[in-house]
């Protein structure tokens, strides 16, 4: 697999924003019996999740912006390009970058980039805003990921109702003296597997259910990603006893230690961070990034980013986070909205 490295780049800054609502395994269990939620629940260590009622995903993505906006000196006339990472936008058309475009009052000569990616979409955004700035065309660039996959779960479907959350989180990219090497894979035999159908008929469009086989995902995931993570490793020459953190998207609990263990890493070096959360998809690793108080310290320098999951898609970054400003997630709240609406 080829690594891709660009020069002179680096994670500015990253936020989040979580949705007030939250479902907990007292609500689960109304639906699916104490026994079984207890059982899924020790198995993806997800007791309570965040979910949205109302909200829409640019409404969670603006919220992440807006808290990165206020916590440093560039603001929304300063962005040069927005990056959205989505599979359950407002609209089919236009892209949910535009509609956060409006929202921040960003300015004109602004490029919008919307991509349909799911758990590795966070690699494949930054990837590109690398190679936007590196163009030489571009200064600062925000990759912005949300979602409100609560909206798309079969609540008959208990694997899925109880293993995905909503939230949004919001990355701004800049010149650095910093570089980040990527190396990202995709197989679309896969693409089955998880997601998301769209069925068109005379009567319209019907979104389905996400659909996910939770077998195959985990053989697919346990068959890539260590291979994946000891072939990046080798390439920039960074040992387990040089890995500072490697933060994958938060899947679910037993399938990260799984991995972990493949991988003959130390828990400290694997941070998980799902519970009272949930499967947020591609906001997964964000999210993390923004609550975890190694990020902007030396014990995070070395670190590496890995996503993986829907069509099939795999990918990883190793980036210096240790100068990366931390911004702990503001809770979205759909009250305030009505009220000032």
């Amino acid at each position: 697999m080829q690594l891709r490295t660009f020069n002179h780049v680096g994670i500015h800054a990253v936020s989040s924003a979580l949705p007030e609502h939250i479902v907990d395994q007292s609500e689960f269990a109304k639906m699916y019996g104490e026994q079984e939620v207890q059982r899924i629940c020790m198995n993806t260590g997800i007791h309570s999740k965040r979910v949205v009622k109302d909200f829409k995903t640019s409404q969670l993505m603006h919220s992440a912006c807006e808290s990165l906006f206020d916590s440093q000196d560039i603001k929304a006339k300063d962005i040069d390009a927005l990056i959205t990472v989505s599979q359950s936008p407002d609209s089919w058309s236009p892209g949910v970058g535009y509609q956060l475009h409006q929202k921040l009052g960003l300015n004109e000569g602004c490029s919008i980039f919307d991509l349909s990616a799911g758990c590795a979409g966070y690699i494949t955004a930054l990837i590109q805003a690398c190679a936007l700035i590196t163009s030489g065309g571009y200064k600062n660039v925000i990759v912005c990921t949300g979602d409100v996959t609560s909206k798309l779960l079969d609540e008959k479907d208990r694997h899925v109702a109880m293993l995905f959350g909503d939230g949004a989180t919001a990355s701004l990219l800049t010149e650095d003296v910093c570089s980040m090497s990527f190396m990202i894979a995709s197989n679309g035999q896969g693409s089955d597997t998880l997601g998301t159908r769209l069925s068109y008929t005379d009567m319209g469009v019907q979104v389905h259910d996400l659909h996910m086989d939770g077998a195959e995902v985990m053989n697919f995931a346990l068959a890539r990603v260590p291979a994946l993570v000891r072939s990046i490793m080798s390439d920039v020459e960074i040992t387990t006893d040089s890995l500072d953190m490697l933060v994958f998207h938060q899947a679910n609990a037993f399938m990260l230690n799984y991995l972990r263990r493949m991988l003959k890493l130390e828990e400290s070096q694997v941070p998980i961070d799902i519970n009272g959360i949930g499967n947020t998809s591609s906001s997964s690793i964000p999210i993390v990034l923004s609550r975890n108080e190694r990020v902007g310290t030396e014990h995070a320098k070395n670190a590496i980013l890995c996503g993986f999951g829907v069509g099939l898609s795999w990918g990883a970054v190793v980036v210096d986070l240790s100068n990366t400003l931390r911004i702990p997630p503001v809770i979205a709240l759909e009250s305030e909205a009505k009220s000032t609406a």
